[in-house]
């Protein structure tokens, strides 16, 4: 006999008979018929009378019959019946959200035991397994990180007949962590320019960046690394991007100042000791530019003044009899200056 299992039942339940049986004296009625079981587990069950049910097990087993008559006499024979189970295993993998975001600073979710599903068997011995290939506990996602995407997930469990089922889920995990500038530089810092010369090439810390997955900082704002400019106050801007589209903005300014004084020459005063006042007044107008100041200047934007008429230049200015003390004042963009004077 070949038997399968009842469904959800780990035995096959049957009651033995032997279906002819004949005596050269009475009636069958008058027979005395038993059996035994030998297990595929090498165990020994019975006598019990024919008609009686018996849980059979999973194998091969022998059922062995014998009818004794009213004289004491026996006779035997041997039936073998082979049980399977060929019901398949239940599994039932566990109800997943639409999406996970990432664990804090991993790029991915570190699952816990969301991901583990539950089965059952009408025998004991079933074994489960996945086909995640990042983790190798086999029996569970305790555990185990799961990257940024869709991962497909398939649970299969296996009894110990070898029928098996499967289920699967699809775990999407989402990047929401931004990147973060570690090293932006403050704002303002500043640059002199350089000396004799009215700017200076810019040069920073390129900032950094960093993120749970990967990271690129580009500049998005302000004037070139390295550019030559002048005095001013000067925006930049870097944005961090990672993978999933994420930013972080770093803004800072550098302030390109001109620190250098102007250079001022006043006339000799030897040329100019003493003047004479000018026929039938008693001044002197002065008729050329040869008492103004002269000046060097590294950047441009500069005013020249005097104290005498305030103004940049003594053309034309009057002058009365005795010593007048003139002083040229420079001022450059900045707000350097530079002085020098003279008698006149």
């Amino acid at each position: 006999l070949v038997m399968s299992m009842a469904t959800d039942l780990c035995v096959f339940n049957f009651a033995p008979s032997i279906p002819s049986v004949t005596d050269n004296c009475g009636a069958v009625a008058a027979l005395t018929i038993r059996y035994r079981v030998f297990g595929p587990d090498n165990s020994i069950s019975g006598p019990f009378n024919q008609g009686m049910t018996f849980n059979f097990i999973k194998g091969i087993s022998l059922i062995e019959f014998s009818v004794t008559d009213a004289a004491g006499n026996v006779s035997t024979c041997i039936q073998q019946i082979t049980v399977n189970d060929t019901q398949l295993p239940i599994i039932t993998c566990p109800t997943v959200a639409a999406s996970y975001n990432n664990s804090p600073g991993i790029c991915g979710y570190v699952a816990g035991t969301e991901f583990n599903p539950t089965f059952s068997d009408n025998c004991a011995g079933s074994s489960i397994s996945h086909n995640y290939g990042a983790w190798s506990i086999q029996n569970n996602l305790q555990g185990a990180t799961f990257p940024v995407g869709t991962t497909t997930v398939i649970w299969t469990v296996t009894d110990a007949s070898g029928n098996t089922a499967t289920c699967s889920r699809a775990i999407v995990v989402i990047d929401n962590e931004p990147p973060v500038f570690e090293n932006c530089p403050p704002s303002g810092f500043i640059v002199d320019v350089f000396t004799n010369d009215c700017v200076t090439n810019l040069f920073w810390n390129i900032p950094t960046a960093i993120d749970n997955c990967s990271v690129t900082v580009v500049q998005t704002g302000g004037v070139a690394y390295g550019s030559m400019q002048g005095p001013g106050m000067y925006p930049i801007q870097y944005t961090a991007t990672d993978g999933a589209g994420l930013t972080d903005v770093c803004n800072f300014t550098i302030n390109v100042i001109d620190t250098e004084n102007p250079v001022i020459l006043c006339p000799s005063q030897s040329i100019f000791t003493t003047v004479s006042t000018d026929p039938g007044t008693c001044n002197y107008t002065v008729p050329t530019t040869n008492l103004n100041a002269t000046i060097v200047e590294n950047c441009p934007g500069i005013t020249l003044v005097n104290n005498y008429n305030s103004m940049s230049t003594l053309l034309g200015a009057t002058f009365p009899l005795g010593s007048t003390t003139v002083v040229w004042t420079a001022t450059d963009a900045n707000a350097n200056t530079a002085s020098c004077s003279f008698v006149m």
